[in-house]
């Protein structure tokens, strides 16, 4: 059930159309889940400002059961996607893994565990 989410200043105009798509296919390869349970949430247009400047930045947070396959890779092509289709520099952004308890996550009326 990986959820991903980022904000960001950087416009919807300026967002490819299949950068949810790319995503989504990045998250099925790292963490191993099939697309039907991965969900891509991006917030453009926000006010945001990081280390006092307004230049591209963004706050993602990835929430998945379990422990990624290699973390350290993940968060290295995490911010490479969002580098080279949204132009937001790696000093740019945080990223935050959150390993959720399946009790705690539903899906289709029923928790996972």
């Amino acid at each position: 059930m990986p959820c991903f989410v980022l904000h960001t200043n950087v416009s919807a105009s300026q967002i490819p159309e299949d950068f949810c798509e790319s995503l989504t296919k990045l998250l099925c390869e790292i963490t191993g889940k099939p697309t039907q349970y991965i969900a891509v949430h991006v917030i453009p247009d926000q006010l945001m400002t990081f280390g006092g400047s307004g230049e591209p930045c963004a706050l993602a947070t990835l929430g998945n059961i379990g422990e990624l396959r290699d973390a350290k890779a993940a968060h290295k092509r995490i911010f490479q996607i969002v580098k080279i289709q949204l132009a937001i520099l790696p000093d740019r952004m945080y990223l935050t893994f959150q390993n959720l308890a399946p009790q705690n996550v539903s899906y289709n009326e029923r928790p996972f565990a």
